[in-house]
């Protein structure tokens, strides 16, 4: 079997140290990165962030390359399908990390996962 690989995704898992690392990666690609590679890049960064203190995570949370990744996911992330909210509960598990219970964009996407939810046949896979 011929294994993918995806230049953003082998940069951040390879090259990628800490936070400012991730960070820089994510804003050289920017708004080019699909879905899948921004849920991945948000994953990295929640990863690379857990260890730090809650201001510095907080710091984190406040910046407005964050703040855009996020835009940028939402917008790609319609809600039609069982992959939409596999993203979704994804991204709402990173976000959790960098403990942003109160960012509004964060509400917003559990609206959106809990409206999903009451109107779809949703698989539990």
């Amino acid at each position: 079997m011929e294994k993918l690989h995806d230049p953003f995704v082998d940069r951040l898992l390879c090259s990628c140290h800490n936070v400012q690392d991730v960070l820089r990666a994510i804003e050289h690609e920017g708004p080019d990165l699909s879905a899948a590679q921004a849920a991945i890049g948000l994953h990295v960064l929640a990863l690379s962030a857990a260890p730090l203190g809650k201001d510095e995570r907080s710091q984190l949370a406040n910046t407005p390359l964050l703040d855009n990744l996020m835009q940028q996911l939402g917008t790609q992330l319609n809600g039609t399908g069982d992959a939409d909210l596999h993203g979704m509960t994804s991204i709402l598990w990173a976000l959790a990390l960098v403990e942003q219970a109160d960012n509004t964009q964060l509400q917003g996407l559990i609206n959106r996962v809990m409206l999903f939810i009451t109107r779809s046949d949703v698989s539990t896979q």
